[in-house]
């Protein structure tokens, strides 16, 4: 599945990335840093994120609601994330759910790292060799 969504969203972001609104979103977290220099602070960030929301939130709310803790925990995430660019926040929703339910069926929000890490640095990546 993992590897699945990355090659689906390696396009998306593609196009994505050479979108007006997400180069004037984006540009500003690549702040003149090398590519990998944003590849390891981005892989450090995004664990951060997959831990606390996908790990110990997800992992919280599952003891009390279930499965209804894939949909509890999105709504930090979404609050969170509200001022994103035009594309990705209309993606926001169905990727927040299957990162969700990926790390539930898991148990691990191992996999939800990987992906979400590939995405932003794909998104920075591609961000900086337009500026």
């Amino acid at each position: 599945m993992t590897a699945g969504a990355v090659a689906v969203m390696a396009v998306v972001i593609w196009y994505s990335g050479h979108q007006p609104d997400f180069r004037t979103y984006y540009s500003g977290l690549v702040g003149g840093r090398p590519p990998l220099q944003l590849i390891y602070d981005t892989g450090i960030a995004m664990f951060a994120w997959e831990f606390f929301y996908r790990g110990w939130l997800l992992e919280a709310f599952g003891r009390k609601y279930g499965t209804d803790a894939i949909w509890l925990q999105m709504n930090p995430l979404r609050a969170a994330a509200r001022r994103q660019a035009g594309d990705r926040a209309a993606l926001d929703c169905p990727r927040r759910r299957l990162l969700g339910i990926l790390a539930w069926r898991t148990k691990s929000m191992l996999y939800g790292w990987l992906l979400h890490w590939f995405m932003m640095v794909w998104i920075l990546l591609i961000v900086s060799s337009q500026m």
